[in-house]
């Protein structure tokens, strides 16, 4: 009896420890994100500050957003009025080494994902040797 007791506990504290512990996925792009942040580095005035403050949305019911597929597509919407039905912008996408380049109506643009947590992205745009553009998104879950 006593060595059924002892396996009893001795199994469901390893089942309790196991389910209990949060699995940290990897990071993934692969996401509906909504812009959070935006600002700017202008490194001839300081390499690591950045200036950023909150997204302005051009509708207080609707999140401008950005979504990025496994298939490497994505759709974008920039809400500019709360009647704004235009049909989200739509295009292809690769991600490597922290490097994220877009291609949407015949353009392409480069960017660098500076950070990429399970809640959050950060991207730089380079504008110049001395400005770059930041980018701040949340996951949409």
């Amino acid at each position: 009896m006593k060595k059924t007791v002892f396996y009893f506990v001795a199994v469901a504290l390893t089942v309790s420890m196991y389910s209990c512990k949060k699995e940290d996925k990897e990071p993934s792009i692969i996401a509906k994100w909504e812009f959070s942040q935006s600002g700017y580095i202008d490194k001839s005035v300081s390499q690591t500050d950045e200036n950023l403050v909150d997204w302005s949305y051009g509708c207080p019911t609707q999140k401008d957003y950005i979504n990025y597929k496994s298939a490497g597509e994505f759709d974008s919407k920039l809400f500019f009025d709360c009647n704004d039905t235009a049909a989200p912008e739509t295009g292809t996408y690769t991600y490597a080494d922290n490097k994220l380049t877009t291609i949407s109506n015949g353009s392409t643009e480069e960017a660098k994902v500076v950070s990429l947590t399970n809640e959050n992205l950060k991207i730089e745009l380079v504008q110049s040797s001395d400005y770059s553009d930041l980018l701040v998104f949340k996951k949409v879950n």
